[in-house]
């Protein structure tokens, strides 16, 4: 009992704050925050502003005459960068 009084000071505020810790992680399990974190995530790039898409990436359609002519997916890399070269 002696330790406990003696410690009370550091002990009270220790076991407030894990209580918090943990009553938080709970909340953000739970998905309490998802509105305040799309908001915030949306808010950025509204504040960064628009930018040009870079020309480094191609869309590759695959339709159904390519993987008869190809073989089943996955589709080996060589093939898919063939007409890129």
């Amino acid at each position: 009992m002696l330790y406990i009084r003696k410690y009370r000071t550091v002990l009270f505020p220790l076991l407030i704050a894990c209580s918090g810790l943990i009553f938080i992680c709970l909340l953000e399990y739970l998905g309490a925050f998802e509105g305040i974190n799309t908001y915030l995530y949306d808010s950025a790039f509204r504040l960064r502003g628009s930018r040009n898409p870079s020309e480094k990436f191609i869309i590759a359609a695959i339709d159904e005459k390519t993987l008869n002519t190809l073989g089943t997916w996955p589709i080996k890399k060589n093939a898919l960068c063939q007409p890129f070269r």
